[in-house]
């Protein structure tokens, strides 16, 4: 065919139009083994044996009236059954007066049953109809499609000529009226579809518009979990330091020139988060909003958004995203020491004042080093920052003094004065003054003191001697065991402190202590965190510096330890136990054993270090210890939640496209039409159609294959859940790497711990398997799959975005990069119409379960109740009762309880 041209539209089938017409019934059945095919008119003899069978009917149906007036026996009645055929029923008392052409045919306890030669005959002309019609209409049924066979070849090239007429005029008109374009399709496996929207659902709303989303899988990306709904806004107030390559900054300072509130400006920026260092796309501007500054124990801080998810570890041993308003008093929030992400700035780009006749100049430094950077941190500790025209610091110590006036010699080329009281070194020139308040020694009193920005983005050597002057001015180390405090007045300092010292991998505790005059704020630091501190950072001041040999790690070693920790320790002890021909028994090693017989019975949480020793003992004696390494590779720091406050603040935000996560203030913290559009636009490009997209790229698909849907095939065996992984195995078995997958909670059908182990492995076969790894958009409330992003190189996170306030939410439509935290099932319940009493209770629940972890509801006496429909069971039980207690040894009694306490634990 040429382009262009459809078919060959020549050849008109008049005669074969006009069997057609004259043969064929104009609603004929829809398969042959009914009657009704063959149009009146055109057999004389169906015709006859239609019109012979309905007389025999009629003529059987108007029998019994007929037979009752002729006979005048009132008791008479034709039936009919499968035995005997028609038949004539009289009355026992009224069988005498039978005719004499009625052959008796059956006695029964109260009637005598009779039949005729004549009701034979046509009996066996209603019989035999419907097969003698069957057989006729079959036959000439063939003869018809005989005939027209003989013209199949041009009626079949017509045909295909019309159905692809049609189809174009159709999609055409489609493209025309629906506002779609034209697809690049190709042979490649790209996947693109910017701004893509579902052709049905678009089509039915009614005065709305439809939000379009963007499929687009990156270089790499295989599977696209996409959890939802997430939440818009989620955001901290901007003084919260953000661990970035340009150091540790102030959200607030990272925000672009053009940004707008309530709007994402697209930046990049790279930035620590769970897996590393990772680029963001966009800041956003939240603008003011209501805030909750959640402190921990050892007092660090976060404040953002109620929505504001930080990552937690559980008492169920899990971790996973809590928003801020959700945490609770002895919640535990998770921190990450040790980044070690620092600032590459030490170019100082100071513009002079124009020159006046009184002003004299001085060599100013053009780089920062770390010896301008520590009289910068005595400067903060020690000095007055108040003055217009000066600079002061009071020291009594006679090393730091010297120190303060060679290094302004050297650096500036001026010679700073003491005073006369032997304690204040001034500096009086103007030029340098200014100088200093650029690089961020702001006019400020001793309650506003901050860590210059000039420091935070300076390389690692300039922030740890900016940390040496403040702490040789503000600190000390203890006399006893070399502990490490630092005292300012500075609320907002000593926060930054404790920062920069976790970005180094010291973990410092921060509390206040009202004085007569003003408060003081200790940053203090112990144990292995304070040999830590003397061995990276230390003081400068000799006399200081010699303490730093009596810091001690026997002495709160790790404060905190790892919490919510003891169900694996158990499981580690049994795998321990069992374990034949150990190199080292267990009750041999005494630091180890104590974890088990000291720590766990005490509900103490072991250190990182005492992990480590645990691990080395495991791996001497060859035992299997995964979940224990995974705790030691991530060495989060692990904090209790002691207060929550609300307030208001102006917020911020980072999207992290890869992670959708970010180190703020050293919390670790995050920021179904969709799956059927994107099967729909993929299959109407390949079948030549226009899709519904601003562009799309799509390459060439050999199938597409869902799992949408909940359904039960019980009249099979098969219930919902059956049907459901019936459906994935197929899936499974016959995917390649050309095929795209829509798959729709799986794993939803059983308990939860089942479905999301089913889920989870589904993913990582898909994303694992050599001849598998197809493209693949896989939506899900279980947000606990979100972690596969940071374990599957091929795996990204997405979510559904919505608003929230005063409790009510609005879903935006909107396909955003990240996981979700929660699912809004309840709002989507309300929305739906749910009776107000209905959603008020449930919302009471499920406070009582998050806060219950599950484990207890308190019933509303009040509330309707179900009556169980079947009794409970004990799995455990059973078990229990199978079990002969006196054929096991002591070792097989601590397998087995390990055992089911690792399989019932959790139900």
């Amino acid at each position: 065919m040429r382009e262009g041209q459809i078919g060959n539209l020549s050849y008109t089938a008049v005669n074969e139009l006009s069997l057609l017409q004259n043969a064929i019934d104009d609603d004929p059945p829809a398969t042959l083994q009914n009657t009704g095919i063959i149009r009146a008119g055109y057999s004389a003899e169906l015709d006859g044996v239609i019109e012979a069978s309905k007389h025999a009917r009629d003529w059987i149906a108007n029998l019994e009236s007929v037979e009752r007036e002729r006979t005048g026996i009132k008791t008479l009645k034709v039936g009919y059954n499968k035995v005997f055929g028609y038949y004539i029923e009289i009355s026992r008392g009224a069988a005498d007066k039978a005719p004499e052409n009625y052959i008796r045919k059956q006695t029964l306890v109260n009637a005598e049953r009779f039949i005729t030669p004549e009701m034979k005959e046509y009996e066996t002309l209603v019989l035999n109809a419907e097969e003698r019609i069957r057989e006729i209409e079959l036959r000439l049924f063939k003869e018809i499609c005989a005939e027209l066979a003989k013209s199949a070849s041009k009626l079949l090239e017509t045909a295909r000529a019309l159905a692809e007429l049609d189809v174009l005029s159709a999609l055409a008109e489609a493209a025309a009226l629906g506002g779609l374009t034209r697809p690049e399709v190709h042979e490649g496996s790209e996947l693109e579809i910017r701004e893509g929207r579902h052709p049905v659902v678009e089509q039915s709303l009614r005065g709305e518009r439809y939000v379009p989303n963007d499929v687009i899988f990156e270089k790499g990306e295989i599977v696209r979990v996409i959890t939802g709904p997430n939440m818009s806004g989620k955001c901290v107030t901007g003084a919260t330091l953000v661990w970035t390559d340009a150091g540790l900054i102030p959200i607030e300072n990272l925000k672009p020139e053009n940004s707008k509130e309530d709007k994402f400006t697209p930046m990049q920026i790279s930035v620590q988060s769970m897996r590393g260092v990772e680029q963001t796309s966009h800041f956003y501007d939240g603008g003011k909003q209501r805030t909750i500054r959640v402190t921990t124990r050892l007092g660090f801080e976060i404040e953002g958004t109620p929505e504001h998810p930080v990552w937690v570890r559980q008492p169920d041993e899990t971790e996973t995203w809590k928003p801020l308003g959700a945490l609770k008093k002895d919640d535990v929030v998770i921190l990450k020491p040790g980044s070690n992400l620092w600032g590459n700035k030490t170019r100082i780009d100071f513009t002079r004042p124009q020159k006046r006749t009184n002003l004299k100049s001085y060599p100013l430094p053009e780089r920062m080093t770390p010896d301008l950077a520590y009289i910068m941190g005595l400067l903060v500790g020690d000095g007055t920052l108040t003055y217009e025209n000066a600079l002061n610091l009071s020291t009594g110590d006679e090393w730091i003094a010297n120190v303060f006036i060679r290094t302004f010699k050297r650096e500036f080329k001026y010679q700073a004065q003491m005073k006369q009281n032997g304690k204040d070194i001034s500096v009086t020139s103007k030029e340098i003054r200014l100088f200093f308040a650029h690089l961020g020694l702001g006019y400020e009193t001793s309650l506003s003191k901050t860590i210059p920005q000039s420091i935070l983005s300076a390389p690692k050597e300039s922030v740890f001697a900016f940390l040496q002057g403040l702490f040789d001015t503000d600190g000390y180390a203890d006399t006893r065991y070399g502990n490490v405090t630092l005292s300012t007045s500075s609320p907002k300092m000593a926060r930054q402190v404790q920062a920069v010292l976790l970005n180094a991998g010291i973990v410092s505790g921060l509390h206040s202590k009202p004085t007569k005059v003003n408060t003081n704020y200790l940053v203090s630091i112990f144990g292995e965190n304070a040999i830590k501190f003397h061995k990276e950072i230390g003081f400068r001041l000799p006399r200081k510096r010699a303490h730093a040999k009596l810091a001690s790690n026997l002495r709160m070693p790790n404060v905190g330890g790892i919490p919510h920790f003891g169900k694996t320790l158990k499981l580690v002890q049994a795998r321990i136990v069992a374990k034949k021909d150990k190199p080292v028994a267990l009750k041999r090693d005494k630091e180890i054993s104590s974890i088990f017989y000291t720590y766990l019975p005490a509900n103490r949480n072991i250190s990182h270090a005492k992990l480590a020793r645990l691990i080395a003992y495991c791996d001497k004696n060859g035992i299997e210890i995964p979940e224990l390494k995974a705790i030691s590779e991530n060495n989060y720091f692990y904090d209790y939640v002691t207060a929550t406050k609300r307030g208001k603040a102006e917020v911020y935000d980072l999207t992290v496209p890869n992670s959708h996560a970010f180190i703020a203030n050293g919390f670790v913290s995050h920021n179904s039409t969709y799956l059927r559009q994107a099967a729909l636009i993929v299959l109407m490009a390949q079948m030549g159609s226009f899709v519904p997209a601003a562009s799309a790229k799509i390459g060439l698909v050999d199938r597409i294959f869902t799992r949408i849907g909940a359904q039960d095939e019980i009249h099979a065996g098969q219930s919902t859940f059956m049907v459901e992984m019936i459906e994935t195995a197929n899936i499974l078995h016959h995917a390649t790497p050309r095929s795209l997958l829509i798959l729709d909670e799986i794993g939803r059908g059983t308990s939860t711990y089942d479905g999301v182990s089913i889920a989870w492995s589904v993913i990582e076969h898909i994303h694992n398997h050599p001849q598998l790894r197809a493209k693949t958009l896989f939506a899900t409330h279980y947000h606990e799959l979100t972690q596969l992003a940071d374990l599957l190189p091929g795996v990204r996170n997405y979510n559904v975005a919505v608003s929230e306030a005063d409790g009510k939410v609005v879903f935006l439509h909107k396909i955003v990069a990240g996981g979700a935290d929660r699912s809004y099932g309840i709002h989507v319940a309300q929305l739906a119409g749910l009776p107000r009493p209905v959603i008020v209770r449930a919302s009471e629940i499920m406070a009582e379960l998050e806060k219950t972890s599950g484990r207890a509801v308190k019933i509303d006496p009040h509330a309707a109740q179900q009556a169980l429909l079947f009794p409970e069971t004990s799995p455990l039980l059973d078990e229990l009762k199978k079990l002969d207690v006196n054929e096991l040894s002591p070792i097989e009694a601590l397998n087995k309880l390990f055992e089911w306490q690792r399989k019932y634990s959790k139900e």
